[in-house]
């Protein structure tokens, strides 16, 4: 049973979103002190609430960096102060600038649709064939801690 109002907290993933990553803004959407906020994370995720904001914010940004969007437009909807800082930051985290892993991507993404061609010639390449397990993976990993502290 929950005993707190953070712990009623089901999708942490839309709240972030919603507090556009920063930690003082998730704490006052979920209506406690940021002080709060960082001893539930620390205490629930081992990692302080801006570690872990950063981290989903990065994958997101591979994510839609692999759903088409430009990098420049991926910057700005993700809340980085320009362009040359977030490819700074997405290539300390993901080891390759984000053109490059577009680049990496796309040539993963014709190899699929090669293989599913050559072994299925004439069908319609399903949606969930297409889907790139590596990119699945980390997301995964994040909330793998979530869910586990609330079973």
């Amino acid at each position: 049973m929950p005993t707190s109002q953070l712990e009623r907290t089901i999708d942490w993933a839309l709240l972030a979103e919603r507090a556009r990553y920063r930690a003082a803004e998730l704490a006052k959407l979920s209506r406690v002190s940021l002080r709060q906020l960082e001893r539930y994370f620390i205490e629930h995720f081992r990692r302080p609430p801006q570690d872990w904001l950063d981290e989903l914010r990065l994958i997101k940004a591979a994510l839609l960096l692999a759903n088409g969007h430009r990098v420049k437009e991926v910057a700005a909807s993700l809340g980085f102060s320009d362009t040359s800082h977030f490819s700074k930051r997405f290539e300390r985290y993901h080891g390759c600038r984000p053109v490059q892993f577009v680049r990496l991507y796309d040539r993963r993404l014709a190899e699929r649709k090669k293989k599913f061609a050559a072994w299925f010639p004439g069908e319609q390449i399903p949606p969930e064939w297409l889907a790139d397990p590596a990119l699945a993976k980390p997301w995964d990993l994040l909330f793998q801690q979530q869910r586990q502290s609330f079973s």
